[in-house]
């Protein structure tokens, strides 16, 4: 009995080793985990494919408001308008400097090149391109060419879309808008300070943007009113961004990436602010 139960099992293996394999593919059981397999796989990295578009507030002149479509004051975004008496929530995430040059509007107006920013003066005003100068009272600009040329600080980051919608946008700031930045940054530096006199970092609170309305002797625009810092991690941060460390791994990615020039931020607000002669 001991040898035909050999010989049996002998068979069988013979039978397991010639029988076909299924070709049947296993269930995926977990999407997620194969996705962080191929992380990244096939999308570009090239600061060329990766401009982050801008949100500009609009002013009387914008083509926007005298047609009709939307109201002075209001913020446009690349796909929507939202009204500025309603506004929007910003997670800043970095911050950059650049010198924009354009043809002049009654040449066509129209992008022309970007310049780097060397720091300021010690008035506090921004330093010039070579072979740019100061023309007039109100600080304009000018390049050897006759082109303008404009000083903007490019505020990058999250605009939360509700809880768990960040979608990357850049705030620009040029001519007046420049008091707002600096407004901003203080409120960020005095924001919930640590126990040493530390500030905390640029992306740990939200913030409620709105517009308001201003003048002088050139006429009326519009410009951000920055509400009060909502610090990740409490409840009404909650509220607006859903889960705070989500939030906060999201911003350290994002400041990363504009560091190392992954991402840069798009022109297209700075053109159309300068086509319609926004006073921002």
């Amino acid at each position: 009995m001991a040898k035909r139960a050999t010989a049996l099992s002998e068979e069988e293996s013979v039978n397991e080793v010639t029988r076909p394999h299924s070709t049947e593919v296993a269930p995926v059981t977990d999407i997620e985990a194969i996705m962080r397999e191929h992380a990244g796989e096939g999308v570009s990295t090239d600061a060329s494919d990766n401009l982050v578009p801008g949100i500009r507030v609009l002013q009387p002149l914008s083509p926007a408001v005298t047609s009709g479509r939307a109201a002075a004051g209001d913020f446009a975004l690349a796909d929507r308008v939202i009204k500025g008496t309603e506004g929007l929530w910003f997670q800043v995430c970095w911050q950059d400097n650049i010198w924009l040059e354009f043809n002049p509007r009654e040449r066509g107006g129209g992008y022309v090149a970007a310049h780097p920013f060397s720091g300021y003066d010690q008035s506090g005003d921004a330093v010039p391109p070579p072979g740019s100068r100061r023309s007039g009272q109100y600080g304009h600009v000018m390049a050897a060419s006759g082109n303008d040329v404009a000083h903007y600080a490019q505020w990058s980051g999250f605009m939360w879309d509700g809880p768990g919608r960040g979608l990357e946008h850049v705030i620009n700031f040029a001519k007046s808008g420049h008091t707002t930045r600096r407004k901003w940054n203080t409120k960020m530096l005095q924001a919930n300070r640590y126990p040493d006199g530390r500030s905390r970092p640029i992306f740990g609170h939200v913030y409620h943007l709105t517009t308001y309305q201003t003048r002088n002797s050139k006429g009326t625009w519009y410009l951000v009113d920055v509400g009060p810092p909502v610090m990740l991690g409490t409840p009404e941060a909650a509220n607006v961004v859903g889960d705070s460390l989500l939030a906060l791994q999201m911003a350290i990615e994002m400041r990363r990436a504009f560091e190392c020039k992954e991402k840069v931020a798009s022109v297209d607000v700075a053109q159309a602010d300068a086509d319609d002669d926004d006073a921002m």
